[in-house]
């Protein structure tokens, strides 16, 4: 059975409706989107080509230095100010549709990520189809069935 599991593509998992923002976006517009929506990543995309990923850490790396010295609206201030392009990861890690499973797993453990967009090769750019997080593979191993999800 767990090698079924491994053998099995990403895109029967895959996240196929993805929030995503776009590079001109603030940092400050990514948080808020990742608050509400209640994630942690966010593929970055001009039309439907991904160009990166934002994540939760981006925003905190973004964020002032001394949170103590800083008052709540001079951190609003200074994610207004930056735009996603400027602390997105570029040309992140990306898999097909068809990768296995387990190799998917594999490579977030290695490089120590939480998140692979999945994507569709092509001459041009990158075109997102979806998205996998450790989490999705976590639930699809262990928690079939359970109906709510976190990214």
């Amino acid at each position: 059975m767990a090698e079924d599991f491994q053998r099995r593509p990403v895109s029967e998992i895959m996240r196929r409706h993805v929030v995503t923002v776009e590079p001109e976006e603030t940092v400050l517009e990514a948080e808020r989107v990742m608050q509400v929506a209640r994630i942690r990543h966010l593929p970055v995309v001009k039309g439907e080509i991904l160009v990166g990923v934002v994540s939760d850490r981006d925003v905190l790396g973004a964020s002032p230095g001394s949170l103590e010295d800083q008052s709540g609206a001079e951190r609003i201030d200074h994610l207004r100010s930056l735009v996603v392009d400027k602390v997105m990861t570029a040309q992140p890690e990306t898999i097909p549709p068809d990768c296995p499973l387990s190799e998917a797993a594999v490579r977030m453990i290695r490089l120590k990520i939480s998140c692979l967009p999945v994507v569709q090769a092509s001459d041009t750019a990158p075109r997102l189809l979806g998205l996998v997080t450790l989490t999705d593979l976590v639930e699809a191993a262990y928690a079939s069935g359970s109906t709510e999800t976190a990214d």
